[in-house]
């Protein structure tokens, strides 16, 4: 059967990208240029499988409600960006170094069908918005995956 996220159904949208070959890394200047917060290399995921086999689901031991900045909201309730529920969201992008710790992923929490697209940021310690407590976050990069599909020309 496969590991998979209960209640997640990655996108059509996603599905035909990948099918057809479209969904593919547009470079890392393109990234930077489109997703300025986005400061390392990333790694696009080739498959559904290789995407919830990586996806913050995983990322949470199930007897946990908290890890850094995601959370299970079925055990915590419900909680907005900065946080990312992981039993609502999909990894689509992940960090292409260890260490690194980026994360571009579908966030749920706007709806089964209209999932937003949310990507992780560092917050350095010189930023005048660094809080000790919470050094990496969620935030939008579009509100849908059309939007970032376009935004990234896919």
């Amino acid at each position: 059967m496969g590991l998979y996220i209960p209640g997640i159904e990655p996108p059509p949208l996603l599905i035909e990208l990948i099918e057809q070959n479209r969904w593919v890394h547009p470079g890392n200047e393109v990234l930077r240029e489109k997703i300025p917060f986005i400061k390392e290399e990333l790694l696009f995921l080739t498959s559904i499988d290789e995407m919830i086999r990586n996806s913050p689901y995983y990322w949470v031991p199930g007897d946990e409600e908290i890890s850094l900045m995601e959370y299970r909201g079925s055990r915590t309730g419900p909680r907005d960006l900065p946080w990312l529920d992981a039993e609502l969201s999909l990894l689509l992008i992940d960090n292409k170094h260890i260490g690194h710790d980026l994360a571009i992923c579908l966030d749920y929490r706007t709806g089964l069908e209209t999932p937003r697209v949310v990507g992780t940021e560092w917050i350095k310690p010189d930023s005048a918005s660094y809080q000790p407590t919470a050094p990496l976050y969620y935030r939008e990069i579009t509100s849908t995956l059309e939007a970032f599909v376009e935004l990234l020309g896919l």
